[in-house]
């Protein structure tokens, strides 16, 4: 039984034996096999497609990158397996050109790629075609999409403009890196259908241009004027001509127009902007651009017309542009009475503003002035007719010889702004019998006025009084003389004094109580040849008295004031006078202090020339 039990024991241990003998078996290789064809089309529409395959490790599927926005792969990973597999690609419908981007299978070994395959996804042009179409229909919302819209350039910059076929509204174009056409220019132009700020402009974007002819006569419609309010609630989904007006304000590569409400004007894709100087206010006639920015704060225009607006009131204006500046001037205020006028021969009411009339509402008046207060040398401007007031404005400039008292001559005309917007105060103005003035300024045709007129009426007539200039020398400088060529004429005066040279009293001051005058000494013709230069400052006048002999009664006509600024000496104005002296006084010989007739004498002078 022993020697039995030992033979079963040695035959199991070689059964064991040989079960434990080691193998030379190797794994199979990583391995990846695609199922599915290569290379997919799909259509524009949003698709989905399977991608079969075989994995025998795990594995992981990507989109490529520049797909990555529309195309997607589900599951992004699996397990190793002998069986076929699948994953599920999507795309995005594409509204767009044709695309293409690809799914990659990969498989690790090791911790190493192992092997790849990759399928192309090809997507169909998703554009749809373009289609003809009117601006009013692409406005309307009827025409989407791609069009095709023929039109005439109203309005060009860089990179965008407005066409127009011939209807009411117009039609912005932008073309990012696009030359736009020029204006006056017959275009065709393919694009697609959007809109943009705000008010939802509606424009044609990523356009192309064709079929252009140049030089077509345009009528342009009439601007929309729009005030600061306008602006803040404009709502138009259209590029409507419009007309702003502010200042200019830089930003940058940005020129904003601060119109004075919550939103900044803009000037956009506009060409020759460097000439735009800022701080200065400036007129844009252009299309409607859209609202744009932070809290719809700019208001977009593409111009057709840019011009620098001269803010200036219309009456500064005129008295600049003809040559006077204004430090020379005092701009008197006037105490304007609206609806009323003064009628200076009128029987019963020659003295008063006349109101309530059926002929008041066409005028506004002026205060009265004393001749005093208008020196010769004084400007008065009243401007004419313009684009909006075509038969311009007018003054009567009244008159009384004595204040309180019926004129007892010929009232004066009428001055109208478009034969005489600007007239210089002289002696003969004043003349010899008239010693207040004042005016009543209305339309020409005399046409009633609203209160908006009443008001304008107060900016366009201004008058303009001479500041007195420093010295009599810088007064001669002025006139074109040159005061090294003169010498100045030595005078002893006799202030509170005054010669009447038509009176007994002839050669003697006839008074030295007077309290409106400065009387120089008598000089002989010798002392002031022909050629001197007689010079009397702004708002001061003399008398040049004058004698055929000392001790006698002067025959001839006594000589009357003058405040001409300049009088050059000739034969004439010696005439047969052979002496003369001079009484000197403010314009209109008010009462004088004694500083006033110091003041007085220091403004006149006679200039001697030296040869």
């Amino acid at each position: 039984m022993r020697i039995r039990s030992l033979l079963v024991f040695a035959a199991a241990a070689a059964l064991i034996l040989s079960g434990c003998e080691k193998t030379n078996e190797k794994p199979s290789p990583a391995e990846i096999t695609l199922k599915s064809e290569a290379t997919i089309g799909i259509p524009s529409a949003e698709t989905t497609k399977t991608i079969t395959f075989v994995a025998n490790r795990d594995w992981t599927a990507t989109v490529s990158e520049e797909a990555q926005s529309w195309l997607s792969v589900a599951p992004a990973s699996g397990k190793a397996s002998d069986k076929e597999q699948s994953v599920t690609v999507s795309a995005a419908a594409n509204t767009e050109a044709e695309r293409s981007g690809s799914v990659t299978i990969s498989i690790m070994d090791g911790g190493k790629v192992a092997g790849t395959k990759s399928v192309t996804v090809t997507q169909q042009n998703g554009i749809p075609p373009f289609v003809d179409a009117t601006v009013e229909e692409v406005l309307a919302g009827t025409a989407t999409g791609g069009v095709i819209v023929e039109g005439f350039v109203m309005a060009a910059g860089n990179n965008a403009f407005v066409i127009n076929d011939g209807g009411e509204k117009n039609l912005y174009v932008f073309g990012k890196n696009v030359a736009a056409p020029a204006a006056r220019t017959k275009v065709k132009v393919q694009g697609k259908v959007a809109t943009y700020g705000a008010t939802n402009l509606i424009q044609l974007t990523e356009i192309e241009v064709s079929e252009s002819t140049k030089d077509f006569n345009i009528t342009t419609p009439t601007p929309k004027k729009l005030d600061a309010a306008a602006v803040d609630a404009y709502a138009e989904n259209w590029s409507e001509l419009v007309a702003i007006q502010g200042v200019l304000k830089k930003s940058g590569n940005y020129l904003n127009i601060e119109i004075g409400g919550e939103r900044m004007g803009s000037i956009v894709a506009s060409p020759g902007n460097d000439a735009l100087v800022d701080g200065k206010t400036y007129g844009i006639i252009g299309f409607f651009g859209g609202v744009s920015g932070s809290s719809t704060k700019y208001f977009n225009v593409l111009p057709a017309v840019i011009s620098e607006i001269d803010t200036r009131e219309p009456c500064v204006r005129i008295f600049e542009d003809a040559g006077y500046k204004m430090e020379d001037y005092t701009r008197v205020e006037i105490e304007w009475t609206h609806n009323g006028y003064w009628n200076s021969i009128d029987g019963t009411n020659h003295s008063k503003i006349i109101t309530g009339q059926s002929n008041s509402s066409q005028f506004a008046a002026t205060q009265q002035f004393h001749r005093s207060k208008l020196p010769v040398g004084s400007v008065l401007v009243i401007q004419g007719g313009t684009a909006e007031v075509a038969n311009g404005w007018m003054y009567r400039p009244d008159a009384w010889q004595e204040k309180g008292k019926k004129n007892s001559g010929k009232r004066p005309d009428n001055v109208t702004g478009d034969s005489n917007p600007v007239v210089v105060v002289d002696d003969a103005w004043w003349g010899t019998s008239f010693n207040y003035r004042a005016f009543n300024v209305a339309r020409r045709g005399n046409p009633s006025l609203d209160e908006t007129q009443q008001e304008e009426l107060e900016h366009v007539f201004g008058i303009f009084i001479p500041k007195p200039v420093a010295s009599t020398d810088e007064l001669l400088r002025k006139g074109g003389f040159d005061p090294a060529n003169y010498t100045k004429l030595e005078f002893t005066y006799t202030p509170g004094a005054f010669y009447n040279s038509t009176t007994d009293s002839n050669s003697n001051l006839a008074s030295t109580t007077s309290t409106q005058y400065v009387a120089t000494n008598i000089v002989e013709k010798s002392k002031i040849p022909n050629g001197s230069v007689i010079v009397v400052n702004y708002g001061c006048q003399y008398r040049p008295e004058g004698w055929q002999a000392l001790g006698q009664k002067n025959t001839a006509a006594r000589p009357a004031n003058v405040a001409n600024t300049f009088v050059v000496v000739d034969d004439a104005w010696w005439g047969d006078f052979n002496y003369r002296a001079f009484n000197l006084a403010k314009f209109g010989a008010p009462t004088l202090t004694a500083d006033e007739m110091a003041a007085a004498a220091a403004a006149f002078a006679v200039y001697v020339p030296k040869n």
